[in-house]
């Protein structure tokens, strides 16, 4: 758009912020208010809202499924996300939130709000070489309802309670629940630490403390006695006694020990 054009059609419905004697600044809000009551192709003023499934709607909300979504350019990203709920009203305050989480972080340096689940999403985009890839996925699902919509810095060992109590009520073994809790820690100290966004913030401040379980429930370990030792030894084939003698007295798992060569 020309300068001529922005003076004439939008400059009007604008507020001038004088900085200084030349330079003027604009509301962002405002700003994109002013852009989109403008027809890009025709430059024909036009209604900002449109009718969806019978109701009236803001541009840059589309309805699915019974629930609403942001579809929509902010300072040139797009963003697409679900507003998590189908009341038309409560998803025009939550995109207009958005657009002042943006101006915010631009101007003011203040960190936009990310929720769990966009953060679970690029631990996940960013982790497809990891062989425990398919396992991380089905403990990040049966979090995504407790917390998949939490924001990051409101995440503690408080708000992941509930769901520990009820994998607990399903019978789900400690090991079990300590993965999950796990991946939550990583992906926590990926956002405070090495994600940065477009507006050099990290995702997160500080990760908060997440504790693991203490696992009672394990067998404690049996050490041979000296006669159990030659005993096993004396049971076994020439070449896994050797294999057996060595484990014995290294302590390796049998990970390292399957995997030696004689080379």
């Amino acid at each position: 758009m020309d300068r001529n054009r922005f003076n004439s059609e939008v400059r009007p419905r604008l507020t001038e912020i004088r900085i200084g004697r030349q330079r003027v600044a604009f509301d962002r809000l405002e700003l994109d208010n002013g852009w989109t009551s403008i027809s890009p192709a025709t430059g024909v003023p036009v209604n900002r809202k449109e009718t969806v499934y019978g109701t009236q709607a803001n541009a840059g909300l589309v309805k699915r499924g019974g629930t609403w979504y942001v579809d929509k350019r902010i300072s040139g990203r797009r963003v697409c996300q679900s507003t998590g709920t189908s009341q038309l009203a409560e998803d025009e305050r939550f995109l207009a939130h958005l657009i002042e989480q943006d101006r915010q972080a631009q101007v003011y340096g203040v960190r936009p709000s990310r929720t769990f689940e966009q953060a679970a999403a690029r631990f996940l985009l960013e982790n497809q070489h990891k062989r425990s890839l398919g396992k991380d996925v089905i403990l990040l699902k049966q979090l995504m309802p407790w917390i998949g919509q939490a924001p990051l810095d409101r995440l503690h060992m408080g708000t992941l309670q509930p769901w520990i109590e009820h994998r607990r009520w399903e019978g789900a073994a400690v090991g079990t629940i300590n993965h999950g809790l796990k991946v939550t820690r990583r992906i926590l100290n990926l956002a405070a630490g090495e994600w940065m966004d477009d507006y050099g913030l990290t995702w997160l401040a500080a990760a908060p403390k997440v504790k693991l379980l203490p696992d009672t429930n394990k067998r404690p370990p049996y050490p041979l006695s000296w006669d159990e030792q030659d005993r096993l030894l004396k049971e076994l084939p020439g070449h896994l006694a050797q294999m057996a003698l060595f484990t014995v007295n290294t302590g390796c798992r049998d990970g390292e020990i399957c995997n030696l060569r004689w080379e």
